[in-house]
């Protein structure tokens, strides 16, 4: 714990410097990172056309780990569904991490990113510290961006970040 109160506190502090991410790669590299633990899982993973969008690389992988990793974690007994997809607007991107999971009360979405926040019971099989969201929220602050959070008790969740203009290029791959 004392280590992820250490990070969150740490993310203003990164002056890491802005550059074009690519976005499919950073979730292929996420999953792949990942592999040993996941593929026993045996997840359906759905990966669309995902924009470039420009930030701090460590901060935004970070970002997508955390919310592929509670899809991953909050999921029903059945292999897992994730998907994460991406929408333009007039202004830039939605961009949505959606899973097949426990989900969560509708009551609970904008508190769900505060740091300790747990909403579900500790009975060993939801393990964390609380502060996964919280890192999420805080990275897309110091992005500019916005994230929400969206859900139905036992048919999943998702997790929608909204990019200006301004933060990602015009390139989409």
């Amino acid at each position: 714990m004392i280590k992820d109160l250490q990070l969150y506190a740490s993310l203003y502090n990164d002056k890491g410097l802005h550059e074009e991410i690519d976005l499919n790669q950073v979730i292929l590299d996420l999953i792949s990172k990942n592999a040993a633990s996941w593929e026993p899982l045996q997840i359906i993973w759905k990966v669309g056309n995902l924009p470039h969008v420009y930030g701090r690389k460590n901060q935004v992988s970070l970002l997508f780990e955390e919310l592929l990793t509670n899809a991953v974690k909050f999921r029903v007994e059945k292999a897992p569904h994730v998907s994460v997809s991406a929408k333009e607007f007039s202004h830039g991107w939605k961009i949505t991490v959606a899973d097949q999971g426990i989900g969560f009360d509708q009551a609970f979405k904008d508190n769900i990113f505060d740091v300790f926040r747990k909403l579900h019971p500790e009975d060993g099989r939801f393990e964390g510290t609380g502060i996964g969201l919280a890192l999420c929220k805080r990275i897309c602050e110091l992005h500019g961006w916005e994230i929400r959070a969206e859900s139905i008790p036992g048919k999943g969740s998702s997790f929608i970040l909204t990019i200006p203009e301004l933060n990602q290029s015009s390139k989409s791959c």
